[in-house]
């Protein structure tokens, strides 16, 4: 499950996945990212990525993980946010896919609320 949410009341963009992510989902994520930072000024946006509940990602998919980290990475926001997932295995697997420093962009929270609470 994944859902791209804008909120323009709080300045938000909350981006939530949970479960395993296959290749298939994983390039419409790529999609709706591309098609939601394009529709907003996102430098006037914080950003929260919420992660908690996502499995490791399927080796297929590895590549489009590393497209929607560059995306993250590149974008301006005014912050970006990120809920650290509870599996260890998808945390390693994040930081070997993590090619342009994506995790040193972001402050780690540990929920949404926590996120919100920060801004």
């Amino acid at each position: 499950m994944n859902n791209i949410e804008v909120n323009k009341e709080k300045s938000v963009i909350y981006v939530v996945c949970k479960g395993m992510i296959a290749r298939a989902e994983a390039l419409e994520i790529l999609q709706k990212l591309k098609d939601t930072f394009g529709s907003v000024n996102t430098a006037s946006y914080n950003l929260i990525i919420d992660s908690k509940e996502v499995k490791t990602t399927p080796a297929d998919a590895v590549d489009v993980l590393q497209s929607v980290m560059e995306i993250y990475t590149v974008t301006k926001f005014k912050n970006k946010f990120f809920v650290v997932p509870e599996s260890a295995i998808t945390n390693m697997q994040n930081k070997r896919a993590d090619s342009n420093d994506f995790m040193g962009q972001v402050i780690l929270v540990k929920s949404y609320e926590d996120a919100i609470a920060k801004i």
